[in-house]
């Protein structure tokens, strides 16, 4: 990885922004019936196109099922909590990364580029071996206000008539917001990572895509990160799996809190999941915006000090 010199945050650092207030976005007018944050229900069985079962997850033999999904900033993140199958180095759920279009007759094509767990070593060898930037999923969708379902599609005669392979389709319902709207809502990624040493920075090092992918929404009190690092580790090593999350999160003055609830990838917590909001789950940073679209964040310790170790910083994706 190329090494920076540090004098460059420093000029980031002159164009520091100082007000919490969210950044003013265009209007949501245009805004998707899709888009939102969804959590998994479980599975409605559907014969024939008629619906003759809901198999829920609080019913299930895994009630401690947990997926969830955010569809919003035209890109598509998501979480799953299933371990891995034990003879993989790596030993949590899975995620994915990628954006999203939405076509007609309700067809949902989502264009994953990264992720998380055994899907993350997927996307990779599918691009690699064909040389193209993503692994695209069409998803026939049926959107009812806050619930909706998803099965995957495929086009059998070639003229573009889609058809349903997949009897299970994906039970859905809409989160509600958490919290009111903040500076920090947006899609993430970071760009840069600062080491320090007693509190003060001592080096920056740029983070390529093709060697870590660490991408994060945070929209309205929800999170979701996922880092794929398939770009430096290999298949057998248990960092290959690479980690995320989802949470919740508060932010105020500067102050981030990170309430994690499941995981993925290779950092797997004892429990599966974890009730919202959470002390043992909690992850403490401070935030410092360079501009509207760039902000640095490094963690604390519970005595509100700053960890010898690192900050990250995260720039807004806009396309």
């Amino acid at each position: 990885m190329k090494k920076l010199i540090l004098p460059f945050l420093l000029v980031l650092l002159l164009t520091y922004g100082c007000s919490d207030q969210p950044k003013q976005e265009s209007s949501n007018d245009n805004q998707l019936p899709i888009e939102g944050v969804w959590k998994r229900l479980g599975t409605i069985q559907i014969v024939n196109g008629v619906h003759v079962d809901t198999l829920l997850t609080k019913d299930s033999n895994d009630t401690l099922f947990a997926q969830t999904k955010i569809l919003e900033y035209g890109h598509s993140i998501f979480v799953i909590n299933t371990p891995a199958p034990e003879n993989l180095a790596w030993k949590g759920g899975l995620g994915g990364f990628g954006k999203y279009e939405m076509k007609e007759n309700n067809i949902l094509t989502e264009m994953m580029q990264s992720g998380t767990g055994w899907f993350a070593g997927s996307v990779d060898y599918y691009k690699d071996s064909l040389g193209v930037e993503a692994r695209n999923f069409d998803l026939l969708v049926d959107v009812r206000d806050n619930t909706y379902t998803q099965s995957t599609v495929t086009a059998p005669d070639g003229m573009g008539k889609q058809m349903v392979v997949n009897d299970f389709h994906e039970y859905w319902e809409r989160m509600p917001d958490a919290a009111e709207e903040s500076k920090l809502d947006g899609l993430w990624k970071r760009v840069y990572e600062i080491s320090y040493v007693n509190g003060i920075a001592v080096d920056t090092v740029s983070v390529p895509d093709d060697a870590v992918l660490d991408v994060k929404v945070l929209t309205k009190g929800h999170f979701i990160y996922s880092v794929d690092q398939t770009g430096i580790y290999e298949f057998d090593q248990p960092e290959y799996g690479g980690l995320g999350a989802y949470g919740k999160f508060t932010y105020s003055n500067g102050n981030l809190a990170e309430y994690t609830e499941f995981v993925s990838g290779n950092s797997f917590f004892p429990e599966r999941i974890r009730e919202p909001y959470s002390e043992d789950g909690v992850a403490y940073h401070s935030v410092e915006f360079y501009n509207d679209d760039m902000f640095l964040q490094i963690a604390k310790d519970t005595l509100d000090q700053l960890n010898v170790g690192r900050g990250l910083v995260y720039e807004r994706i806009k396309n």
